[in-house]
């Protein structure tokens, strides 16, 4: 028997870094839209009811279903890099499948991105290939001109929770048990759970080195920048500093 396992993973934001966080594993004895249904309404009563805002998924069509059912409010959208390898599959071709991530991503007006589609498909000569027609409906999953104004905190993939896979991978082989399969799921959580608090502890305990003479302004930045963001934002503030005013711009009009 074949065993497949769902995660529901969500992103923790600290000042030092955005890290993964593991709400639960379910074990499941097939992929029928009747199992994803009981699991996500199983999920939705120990969140008391707290419906997620964002769903990023792989391209399970009945996942797809029942996420419209369970939870009706979230905005769902197909994991990118599951779409890429799905492109490249079923096209075959490296130019269509770079073409077809730049699709995906660019922030185009609806317009913009009707128009693009529909050149890319023509140029491939793809109109009535059974893939495309496929993807050519439900392109508020996938295209990020519908995902403009929708919050996902710049997740638009679950290829960074494949190491869950790898990590479970390493302790199971097809010669464990159930108790010892769900023992190893066990021990890998607590993995998980041993990083998070090593990262609370870094991220309440120590603050970003502050390179500018504007320290209070930098300082401040630290509170509600992640490390990351707060990397960038310093970049900006180094080039701002360069500048010094020679003289006071003298508005039209003025003598």
């Amino acid at each position: 028997m074949v065993m497949l396992i769902l995660y529901f993973l969500t992103l923790i934001v600290r000042k030092s870094k955005i890290t993964d966080h593991c709400l639960a594993i379910v074990i499941l004895a097939n992929e029928t839209a009747y199992t994803f249904e009981w699991v996500l309404r199983a999920f939705l009563e120990a969140m008391f009811n707290r419906t997620p805002v964002s769903v990023v998924t792989d391209g399970d069509r009945a996942m797809q279903r029942v996420i419209k059912i369970v939870f009706p409010l979230a905005r769902h959208h197909i994991c990118l890099w599951h779409l890429s390898r799905n492109a490249q599959a079923n096209i075959s071709d490296k130019n269509f499948t770079a073409t077809f991530s730049r699709c995906m991503s660019s922030w185009w007006t609806f317009e913009e991105f009707d128009r693009e589609w529909r050149s890319v498909v023509q140029h491939f000569n793809i109109e009535d290939h059974p893939w495309v027609v496929e993807k050519d409906q439900p392109q508020h999953l996938w295209a990020q001109t519908y995902l403009t104004k929708h919050f996902f905190t710049n997740v638009r993939s679950i290829q960074r929770f494949e190491s869950m896979n790898v990590a479970l991978a390493i302790v199971l082989n097809s010669k464990k048990t159930y108790i010892d399969f769900v023992h190893a799921i066990e021990i890998g959580i607590n993995d998980m759970r041993i990083k998070e608090l090593k990262e609370n502890f870094v991220s309440a305990q120590s603050n970003p080195y502050l390179s500018t003479k504007l320290t209070d302004l930098e300082g401040s930045a630290t509170e509600f920048y992640t490390w990351a963001s707060f990397g960038k934002f310093q970049i900006e503030l180094k080039h701002e500093i360069l500048y010094r005013l020679i003289h006071p711009i003298v508005q039209i009009g003025d003598s």
